[in-house]
């Protein structure tokens, strides 16, 4: 009854404030989309017949429109309406379609919400808000889960199942949502919620380790080396993280080192999990290799499963890829995975962009911070995503919309602070 109450009073104050503001529809959004509530309360069956992600996402779209936000148009804008129209054609010309449509359908979705994010957080504040949001929506149940686990049951498994999917793709979640966390603590300027931030990220992040997942175990060690690599003050990095590892590492047991052991095994030492791995992403070619142009149909890789595997059924029937990439390359072919791939890089670009101009600034502090924690959330899905199907998932598209929200930012400070300049310079002369 609490959590339907506690719920229902997000809901109101969310409706209120989106009928006011654009960006406040596009925080109740997100709010929706991390949280997910249906799946939160114990009685859901009124909220899961309600389609509110589209209504909500639908109004934050139209308030956008009607309250005159400026549009952008770019390379990066252009990358996401190729590969909408891209999944647009697989999709429809698949003859998988009935299957891959409806997937297509929330898609499509997710990549307008991506350009509102792009458009609408124009300025620290509101970015601000926005890593709140997701990094509340989301981390709340993971870290209350993962500091509950460490506490009362360290080293089993963690089997609560999350709106991500299983295992594998809530470990990918975690370690992507993790930077976000770090990144809110170093720039609160109030020291309890720096704190507070860093309690919530240990729990994110032994919730990541938890689900025993060995694409999650890579992307973690990706994302500590990373972040040490980037960060300007790698000394107190490098405690930071020899202190978490202290807290996390004595509670893994033996069955979690064995399972991690299975990483590197040589082809005779393979599990049937990684064997069977392997030979989905042979598939996965061989689907690509047959259909270079648009793939088998957005996400229909495991609807056309049966059709391409040459072990006919050793590993089972509708199988998934197991690989973001190579979900990519199978579903939308070589060009749907030539603009996802431009589309990360182009993000990095974006956020090694910021770091440059972020320094030329006075106060450039905590944008670059941001612009690591992005990259960190990147490597995150680069590594972990190697390993599961997270390509269409909502989270790795909005963080691209994240980064060219944020490379807007910058530069119109930039821009301020130059102007600043020149009307000083001005002054000066004519005084």
């Amino acid at each position: 009854m609490l959590r339907i109450i506690f719920v229902s009073l997000i809901i109101a104050a969310g409706v209120a404030a989106s009928f006011g503001s654009s960006f406040h529809a596009l925080l109740f959004y997100l709010w929706i989309a991390y949280f997910r509530p249906e799946t939160w309360v114990w009685d859901a069956s009124f909220l899961q017949s309600l389609p509110l992600s589209f209504i909500v996402g639908a109004w934050a779209v139209v308030t956008t429109v009607v309250q005159g936000t400026k549009p952008r148009f770019d390379l990066r804008v252009l990358l996401l309406v190729l590969i909408l129209a891209i999944s647009t054609v697989s999709a429809f010309a698949s003859p998988y379609s009935a299957y891959a449509v409806p997937y297509w359908q929330d898609f499509a979705k997710v990549i307008v919400m991506t350009y509102v994010i792009s458009i609408q957080v124009t300025d620290e504040r509101r970015f601000r808000l926005m890593l709140y949001v997701i990094a509340l929506s989301l981390g709340f149940e993971a870290a209350k889960q993962g500091l509950a686990q460490l506490a009362l049951n360290p080293g089993a498994k963690n089997f609560n199942p999350t709106w991500l999917g299983d295992e594998n793709l809530t470990a990918v979640g975690m370690f992507m949502l993790t930077p976000f966390l770090v990144v809110l603590g170093q720039t609160s300027k109030v020291k309890w919620q720096t704190w507070m931030w860093r309690v919530l990220a240990v729990g994110v992040i032994y919730r990541g380790i938890s689900t025993y997942s060995r694409g999650g175990f890579l992307a973690c060690g990706a994302v500590a080396l990373f972040y040490i690599w980037r960060t300007p003050n790698r000394v107190r990095s490098l405690l930071a993280i020899a202190l978490v590892a202290m807290m996390i590492v004595p509670a893994l047991p033996d069955a979690y080192w064995n399972r991690m052991d299975t990483i590197d095994a040589k082809e005779e030492d393979r599990d049937a999990s990684s064997e069977g791995r392997v030979h989905f992403w042979q598939v996965a070619v061989l689907m690509a290799n047959a259909n270079p142009i648009l793939g088998v149909g957005h996400n229909a890789y495991n609807a056309a499963y049966d059709r391409y595997d040459v072990s006919k059924g050793q590993y089972g029937e509708n199988r998934s890829v197991h690989s973001s990439w190579l979900g990519m390359l199978s579903e939308l072919g070589y060009p749907g995975l030539m603009v996802f791939i431009m589309s990360i890089a182009m993000a990095f670009l974006a956020c090694r962009r910021t770091r440059r101009l972020a320094a030329a600034l006075p106060d450039g502090r905590d944008l670059l911070y941001y612009s690591l924690a992005l990259e960190c959330s990147l490597v995150a899905f680069m590594v972990g995503g190697s390993f599961v199907s997270f390509q269409y998932n909502e989270m790795i598209w909005h963080v691209l919309g994240i980064t060219m929200a944020l490379d807007c930012i910058v530069k119109g400070r930039l821009a301020q602070v130059s102007s600043a300049n020149v009307e000083l310079t001005y002054a000066a002369a004519v005084a």
